[in-house]
């Protein structure tokens, strides 16, 4: 095994040879004998280990056991014990994400004071196939089932493809001690009851599967940067952005050898439900699912994504003075009240799509800025009875995502205008008006 392993250092983890590392250590078999072969390679290395305090004397003989081991190999030793069952209660989270949370936050502390570029673990062959089989049970997709990476940020994993026969057979020939922890006996946690009952039987069906093992996360590891690169294509050529609107053709995605694939795969950071996502290519205008942060929202012929968390809920604006300004979402209402002596053709010079015109002798209260709601209606200027904004909306094709920052102007309960779009018959510039008041909506 120390061959291979000169070898595989020498090939993948090159890097190590001209820094120095923090090697994350239990105490146990796997760490204890990557920080002998870390030694023998003329690796500079730290050691760093936490008690964890949930086994008692038993973690603090595991924490003496480690600090005489680096006195044996002449590194130096960090050690913190934590307090982790009041952590994890406080956090409202389980021991073992609370023991995680700890120890990760801590080693970067230790990388960063020590400058020590690169975390080194310990996980191995047997624990890429226990990682694979809880990623296989919970339906993950080529991301989940290509095992833990060797590189992942600054941590490295140099003992991945060796199993824990070779680890162990390499710890017994050459003498060395390590420490069993007693929880790693119990089958009560899933990776124990795999370790246990289900991997010594895999082995026994499938003799050839251990050493073939790594060569099948090899593949799978190309397959998943094929689909990277065809993703990645995809997302240049038809992922489109329009007005901060972000959209893809459903046509284009149909086009696709794998529309659920493409869809999945644009999604995945977002835990998605593919079963209502692929409903939506047949559903109707305004369907939409919920996948993490982003909606994702059927409109007419296209997809648009939605950071659902980027839209911030806008509170009803009062108006009572007509000579400012108001923001409102990412735009910016600008009230002002002009004297004139013909009304009608300061209108016609100064008609533009975002501006509304109305007479400011016959409003005298305030006025209010609010999002439009479901039923609202307005009798729009040069048109007879009401119309829904809803409707008004639609016959201006406004976007599912411009619909939810659309804002109205009402007075005395009635919808003065739609901002941007059109103007109510309610207080209309005459030929008589004196003031005009001048509503300007600016994006």
């Amino acid at each position: 095994m120390l061959n291979a392993f000169k070898k595989h250092i020498e090939l993948q983890f090159s890097e190590l040879t001209q820094a120095s590392c923090l090697l994350a250590i239990s105490g146990g078999r796997d760490s204890v004998v990557l920080a002998h072969l870390l030694k023998v390679c003329h690796i500079d290395f730290a050691m760093a280990h936490c008690n964890f305090g949930l086994r008692d004397a038993e973690s603090d003989r595991d924490e003496q056991f480690v600090k005489e081991l680096a006195s044996t190999l002449n590194v130096s030793i960090h050690s913190k014990r934590f307090e982790t069952k009041a952590y994890a209660k406080n956090a409202g989270i389980s021991t073992q994400m609370a023991a995680r949370q700890l120890r990760y936050s801590w080693f970067e502390k230790l990388q960063e004071t020590y400058k020590l570029p690169f975390l080194l673990t310990a996980h191995h062959l047997d624990d890429q196939l226990e990682t694979f089989l809880m990623h296989l049970n919970r339906g993950s997709g080529i991301d989940g089932l290509t095992g833990i990476p060797s590189h992942n940020g600054a941590v490295r994993r140099p003992l991945l493809p060796f199993s824990r026969s070779q680890i162990t057979q390499y710890a017994l020939a050459n003498h060395i001690a390590w420490r069993e922890d007693s929880s790693n006996a119990s089958d009560d946690y899933l990776r124990n009851a795999l370790r246990h009952q289900l991997l010594p039987k895999l082995y026994e069906l499938l003799p050839d599967l251990q050493s073939n093992l790594q060569d099948s996360f090899n593949y799978l590891k190309g397959s998943r940067d094929l689909v990277g690169d065809a993703v990645a294509r995809f997302r240049e050529s038809e992922l489109k952005k329009e007005d901060g609107t972000t959209y893809i053709s459903i046509n284009a995605l149909l086009k696709t050898s794998n529309p659920e694939a493409y869809l999945y795969e644009l999604l995945k950071n977002e835990s998605p439900n593919m079963e209502d996502l692929m409903s939506l290519l047949s559903g109707q205008t305004g369907k939409y699912v919920s996948c993490g942060n982003v909606k994702v929202i059927k409109d007419r012929n296209r997809l648009i994504f939605v950071d659902s968390t980027s839209v911030p809920a806008q509170e009803p604006v009062e108006i009572t003075d007509f000579n400012t300004s108001y923001e409102i979402f990412d735009g910016t209402v600008t009230l002002r009240v002009v004297d004139t002596e013909d009304a009608l053709t300061f209108v016609k010079n100064n008609k533009a799509h975002n501006t509304l015109f109305f007479d400011a002798t016959l409003i005298s209260g305030a006025m209010k800025l609010r999002t439009w709601e479901k039923g609202d209606k307005m009798q729009p200027y040069g048109m007879r009875g009401t119309k829904l904004v809803s409707d008004l909306l639609i016959d201006n094709k406004i976007s599912l995502t411009a619909k939810e920052k659309v804002v109205v102007l009402t007075y005395n309960n009635k919808i003065l205008g739609v901002l941007g779009l059109r103007a109510s018959k309610h207080y209309a510039v005459s030929q008589q008006t004196s003031q005009i008041m001048m509503i300007t909506h600016t994006l």
